[in-house]
């Protein structure tokens, strides 16, 4: 198997484009990637992304990128897109990842940076 690692906020401030970041060619590299371990489990892999749901301001979008530009280090991150369409992005291609492994029969290990929370 090897060692495989994810992009994380810390890693993307430090200059890294978002097609880099998006379609990186090293085999160790395991965004948008998957492993299968034997005939039942495969590692799912997607350095994950965040939308501000965990915030009480996640439906003033207004107010989170004002939070952003001041205070939040990931404002530096390189993207073409708004974080919530960087979110709709990673839902799609994480969709599509657990699908395909619904379709091979296997049980999912899903690797990410972003972990999910949700809202009490």
């Amino acid at each position: 198997m090897g060692i495989h690692y994810l992009a994380g906020n810390h890693d993307m401030i430090k200059g890294a484009s978002f097609a880099e970041i998006e379609e990186n060619d090293d085999p160790r590299y395991f965004h948008r990637r998957y492993l299968d371990l034997g005939a039942k489990w495969r590692v799912v892999g997607n350095n994950g992304w965040y939308n501000y749901d965990f915030s009480v301001y996640h439906d003033q979008l207004a107010e989170v990128a004002k939070w952003k530009r001041v205070y939040w280090l990931d404002s530096t991150i390189d993207q073409p897109i708004s974080d919530q369409a960087r979110e709709d992005l990673v839902l799609g291609q994480v969709a599509s990842q657990l699908t395909a492994a619904k379709r091979a029969g296997k049980r999912v290990l899903f690797l990410t940076h972003f972990a999910p929370a949700t809202r009490p």
